[in-house]
């Protein structure tokens, strides 16, 4: 599936980053109809992101995956959340 396609990615590539830790993600998608002259092609825009990272309890970490992730999907900063993951036991 396409969605989760672009979420793997996304997680591969914020994981990857210095102070994001573990990282899950979730992407919405709206589907807009186009056409011309009765001829409709359908466009899969994507319309908000969550993300839930370790690190996000860190203003700059915060920046940084806001940053990406407006470069990578065009969305506007408030379609965009990022939330601390809580705690596991072993991450004391």
């Amino acid at each position: 599936n396409a969605d989760e396609d672009l979420e793997g990615q996304l997680k591969r590539v914020l994981s990857a980053m210095e102070g994001v830790g573990n990282v899950e993600v979730m992407i919405t998608r709206e589907t807009s109809q186009s056409g011309l002259f009765g001829n409709e092609s359908d466009s899969l825009k994507v319309s908000g992101v969550v993300v839930v990272a370790q690190g996000a309890g860190n203003a700059a970490v915060n920046a940084r995956i806001s940053e990406v992730v407006k470069a990578l999907f065009s969305v506007d900063a408030h379609k965009i959340s990022i939330v601390k993951m809580r705690s596991q036991e072993g991450d004391r």
